[in-house]
Order: C-alpha cells, then sequence, then structure tokens
C-alpha cells in the first residue's frame, strides 16, 4: 500500500467459502478505443501521434521518462510520463486494491493509514503492487495479479479466503501514468491469527483495520476527501457490483 501511496503523490502533488475468479493475466499490450455507440465531436478517431524519443530523467522507486511525441499537426510535445521504478525487476507496473464486504452484517472493511503525500492518516483499501514473487501462484487457476491480491487481503486486513470478483480489466491509473489498477471485490473472508498472517510492510507501521463501515458511511467519506481518488473509483466499483448481486439498494 505505501507503494501505491508513493505513486499517487508522485503524480498528482484457504478458510471458509470458495473463491471465484474471473481469469485477466498481466499484460503489457494496450489496445484503446471507443465503443460503437459512442459519439465523438471534433479530434481524429484513429491515433495518428508518433513517439519521437523516450529520456529517462529519474528511475529509483518511480521511474520518470520525458516522451516526445510528434501530433497529427506535425507539431511537437513532451510528456513527463510516471511509470514504477526497475528496482532490479522485482516490481511490475501493476497493482491491485481488494474491497471487501460482509454480507452479514451489510458493512464494508477498510485499512486506515499514515499518507506521507498528506502527512496524516486516510482511509483506504487494501492495496500493493504485484511482484515478481507473485508469480509463484498458488493453483492452477490463479495468476500473478490474483495472487497480489490475496496477499494484500492478508497483510493489510488479516483476512483470508472468500467469494473474489473482478471488477474491471487493469485501467491506467491517469494520463501521465502507466501502472495499471486492478480492483477485486472480496464477500466473508474468514479473519486469521495475526501471527500466521504475512508480513506487512515495515513502513506501514500504525495501519488499522476498520470494520463495520455502511454503503453509507462509505459515500460519505467518498465524498468528504477521507480517502484517495483510486480508492473512492475502486469502492464506487465495488458497491455497483454489490448492487447487481443484491447486497446493497
Amino acid at each position: 500500500m505505501r507503494k501505491l501511496i508513493m505513486l499517487l503523490l508522485f503524480c498528482c502533488l484457504s478458510f471458509g467459502l470458495p473463491s471465484i475468479w474471473n481469469n485477466h493475466g498481466r499484460s503489457n499490450q494496450f489496445k484503446f478505443g471507443v465503443t460503437a455507440s459512442a459519439s465523438i465531436r471534433g479530434g481524429n478517431v484513429e491515433n495518428t501521434h508518433e513517439i519521437l524519443r523516450e529520456d529517462m530523467l529519474y528511475n529509483r522507486w518511480r521511474k520518470l521518462v520525458n516522451r516526445q511525441v510528434q501530433l497529427p499537426s506535425k507539431a511537437i510535445a513532451d510528456f513527463e510520463i510516471v511509470s514504477q521504478g526497475d528496482r532490479g525487476g522485482t516490481v511490475s507496473d501493476e497493482a491491485v486494491l481488494v474491497f471487501v464486504w460482509n454480507s452479514e452484517t451489510k458493512t464494508a472493511v477498510l485499512v486506515r493509514e499514515y499518507m506521507p503525500s498528506v502527512h496524516g492518516f486516510m482511509n483506504g483499501l487494501a492495496a500493493g503492487m504485484v511482484e515478481d514473487k507473485h508469480e509463484s501462484t498458488e493453483s492452477e487457476t490463479s495468476n500473478a495479479v490474483e495472487t497480489a491480491a490475496k496477499h494484500e487481503l492478508e497483510e493489510e486486513c488479516r483476512l483470508k479466503g472468500g467469494t473474489w470478483y473482478r471488477l474491471c480489466l487493469p485501467t491506467v491509473m491517469d494520463k501521465y501514468t502507466t501502472t495499471r489498477l486492478s480492483v477485486y471485490l472480496v464477500i466473508d473472508p474468514e479473519p486469521i491469527n495475526e501471527k500466521d498472517a504475512k508480513p506487512r510492510d515495515e513502513a506501514e507501521e500504525g495501519m488499522q483495520v476498520v470494520e463495520g463501515i455502511s454503503a453509507s458511511q462509505l459515500m460519505s467519506y467518498i465524498t468528504s476527501c477521507e480517502m484517495t481518488v483510486v480508492g473512492g473509483w475502486a469502492a464506487q466499483l465495488a458497491l455497483s457490483k454489490l448492487r447487481e448481486l443484491g447486497e446493497v439498494s
């Protein structure tokens, strides 16, 4: 989660029930387009921009690249693009967020932790980067992204198992960021003993698990700036799925 928060700062300023997975693996290829029913005003439908060169500006926890692009008008523009730093190939350019729901109490589970960007505590979802260690999958039906989601649930919420739904394909964080986000909803995971759980990152000291958050409370957190944009977006995807499942009205 700390690594995901740092990226936001850089850009903007098996117990219990069975698991259900929609299998979408990691992919470095994107196909951008519009739906058949979309209405477009102005501009070009086809992407005729051309990348002329890329120069590395910074490469530590985050990588900053200057991308020079020739526009359709033949004008030249420079863009600064943020991605995950190389770090010896241990971290991919993908992240996961996990929304936890209790079907008995009809409430969510959030994590509250220190956010270095605002130098204070905020609410969020279990989240983290997809790393090389997640390539060692736990079953034939799991991939690295799913494994990362399971690990983050265990590390940050001290929960395991449950019924899982993938809520979106890998989605880029914003206009100038290449990191892709995958959001999951897990219903009724089981608690695990603190000493048996996977360890948290050292920088996540002080992290709290907050239970019993109703859908209305969650919306209040989103609209009152008590969650990040990414956390709020992921929560909205989860609430939409929960409405579809009849869990919330």
